[in-house]
């Protein structure tokens, strides 16, 4: 259930991220959606991802998005890092990465690990994590 979840808020973001620059995050039937989150530039990207950011700044990095979607005890966290081309996108993504992940056709490319499923498309890198 968790798996289909995410694979719907994936693929809710593919189409949607497609058609405009816009971030529109997907509902979620049931979900509150919290999107109160500041959207991360290169000034303060820091504040987010402290002791990865350099990597994602040398790595392109324009923005991220986040929210959070919250039913009773379930929570899934959106993370959306825009990249300043597909290149870049990929190379963050691939440096997080690893051979023994479960790879899976979402997005250019993307893995599933550990209550995560993570994948970039064009110039975006995303993360879906459950807790």
């Amino acid at each position: 259930m968790r798996n289909r979840i995410l694979l719907f808020l994936a693929f809710g973001f593919i189409s949607t991220a497609s058609l405009s620059q816009d971030i529109v995050f997907p509902q979620l039937n049931g979900y509150k959606i919290r999107t109160d989150y500041p959207v991360y530039l290169p000034d303060n990207l820091w504040d987010f991802i402290n002791g990865a950011a350099d990597n994602y700044l040398a790595n392109g990095f324009v923005d991220l998005h986040v929210a959070e979607y919250k039913k009773a005890k379930a929570v899934i966290k959106l993370e959306i890092y825009r990249h300043s081309g597909n290149t870049l996108a990929f190379g963050i993504y691939s440096s997080e990465r690893s051979p023994s992940f479960r790879f899976m056709n979402l997005g250019a490319q993307g893995y599933a690990a550990d209550g995560s499923i993570n994948f970039f498309k064009g110039n975006y890198y995303v993360k879906i994590r459950t807790y």
